[in-house]
């Protein structure tokens, strides 16, 4: 697909490398043209998300349950009919993408959970280190509870409390990779009927720590050689 064939109003993620941190924004595109595509402003609380020269950033656009990624884009701000837009420019084309693909490992590991409920969190922040360090944004309760599996892009998480989808949770893995950091949004609901924990939650990430790829080959190194 070329980013001149997409649609106006189409959601749209991106999906940000800096420095030791991943993040996963979320938008919608507002113009098209060969020369670059126009998304919704990303912001939070007034504060413009800045995409820096040293970024590396893939752009993912869904259709009618189809998805491609943009590899490597140029992203930035700009002005569409006088408001501030951000912009994509993709130098090759976009290619088919399944999310489904992304490996998801075993854990079983007990922690420590932060959860927020929906609306009462921060998400973007211009510095990328404060949006997972500042906790004291988003912090409204701190659980004990269970990481049952995960991969790079989510979890399943089993607690006792009663969520709903959009809350916000964050939580840190200690690893021999280092300490793991996730923050992420429940985008499913489901009942444990066995074990200690009542409720398993499906997580997307929108913000981690890039030693996570390393700590989640780990896990799948470790299951594949006890398979054999």
């Amino acid at each position: 697909m070329r980013q001149e064939e997409m649609k106006l109003g189409k959601s749209v993620e991106i999906h940000v490398s800096r420095e030791e941190f991943n993040f996963r924004l979320i938008s919608k595109i507002e113009d098209v043209s060969k020369e670059r595509v126009c998304i919704s402003l990303i912001s939070a609380k007034g504060r413009k998300f800045n995409f820096l020269p040293t970024d590396t950033i893939d752009f993912i656009y869904k259709d009618n349950g189809k998805m491609w990624i943009f590899k490597n884009v140029t992203a930035g701000l700009t002005k569409l009919e006088d408001d501030f837009v951000h912009y994509i420019q993709a130098s090759q084309e976009g290619v088919t993408y399944n999310r489904r693909s992304v490996y998801r490992a075993y854990c079983a590991e007990d922690v420590r959970i932060d959860v927020a409920k929906a609306g009462h969190d921060e998400l973007l922040w211009d510095d990328a280190k404060a949006a997972l360090d500042d906790n004291k944004s988003y912090l409204m309760k701190n659980l004990k509870g269970m990481i049952k599996d995960i991969s790079e892009t989510g979890a399943g998480i089993c607690l006792d409390e009663v969520l709903e989808e959009d809350d916000c949770i964050s939580f840190e893995l200690y690893t021999e990779q280092g300490c793991v950091k996730c923050k992420g949004h429940v985008i499913r609901v489901s009942r444990e009927e066995e074990g200690a924990y009542r409720h398993l939650y499906g997580v997307r990430f929108i913000e981690t720590t890039k030693n996570i790829q390393k700590f989640v080959f780990a896990l799948q190194r470790i299951q594949l050689q006890n398979r054999k």
